[in-house]
């Protein structure tokens, strides 16, 4: 086995330490009494050392036993600071993003080939302009998508819940968020779909959303807002296939130079 195939799976064993100590052998009550007690509960530490300690043997180098005071302490603060928050997706995300960015500098410091191997990916993908290219384009669909078909759709929305007696309130059950995820989560597939070719998996999308959201268009008071849904969804896959398309071959020709 080659150094660059010892560093990667020496940073993937660190991830599975961290999937095998956060979800598989931590206990619901733990989470529990974090959430209730914060930085009182001893559970808390309870945790971080056993975090470290999977991780310390998962790593398999007794030569490095700073693996166990750094993911101890950084568990137990990442956890701490989760548990005064509110718990939502975000928070959620945070806290993940946090312990495994952790995890990446202990992988570094483990393995000099890893430096090596990420460090100059790293600066030639910063250097490179079909990279930022890609970037801006999920970004573009992500956000100022959603902006613009918000705009479009705007008077149709209105005239919507003026017009449907039983069309459900903005904030119910939060679906007017629920609409905007879905949409972005659409838009980013699409994009991805076409930037590796399979634009065949695009139809497969649009008949599984026909078949979820369209299914009950023909019940009574319900013609308009299916309309009204399958504008904004034509809108969102258009803007997705559009940028798609203009992003593959724009690096295609970057390619080509």
């Amino acid at each position: 086995m080659n150094a660059e195939s010892s560093s990667i799976g020496m940073l993937i064993r660190l991830v599975a330490a961290h999937v095998l100590s956060d979800f598989v052998v931590q206990p619901a009550c733990w989470i529990t009494e974090r959430r209730e007690k914060a930085w009182g509960s001893r559970r808390l530490y309870l945790h971080g050392a056993v975090a470290a300690v999977i991780t310390y043997v998962v790593a398999w180098r007794w030569d490095a036993a700073w693996l166990i005071p750094v993911v101890f302490c950084s568990h137990v603060v990442v956890d701490g600071l989760k548990s005064r928050a509110r718990d939502t997706g975000r928070a959620f995300a945070l806290d993940q993003a946090a312990h495994l960015t952790v995890l990446f500098g202990c992988w570094l410091g483990l393995s000099a080939s890893g430096a090596r191997l990420v460090l100059p990916a790293a600066a030639e993908a910063l250097a490179d302009s079909r990279v930022w290219l890609v970037a801006l384009a999920y970004v573009s669909l992500f956000w100022p998508a959603g902006i613009v078909i918000g705009r479009i759709t705007g008077p149709l929305r209105l005239q919507l819940s003026g017009d449907t007696q039983d069309a459900d309130p903005p904030d119910a059950l939060g679906l007017d968020k629920a609409g905007l995820w879905i949409g972005r989560l659409e838009r980013l597939l699409i994009l991805t779909f076409v930037l590796i070719g399979h634009f065949d998996a695009i139809g497969f999308l649009i008949a599984a959303k026909s078949i979820l959201r369209f299914g009950d268009g023909g019940s009574p008071g319900r013609r308009k807002e299916t309309e009204y849904i399958l504008i904004g969804t034509l809108l969102s896959f258009t803007l997705a296939v559009g940028v798609g398309l203009g992003c593959y071959y724009a690096v295609r020709a970057m390619t080509s130079h």
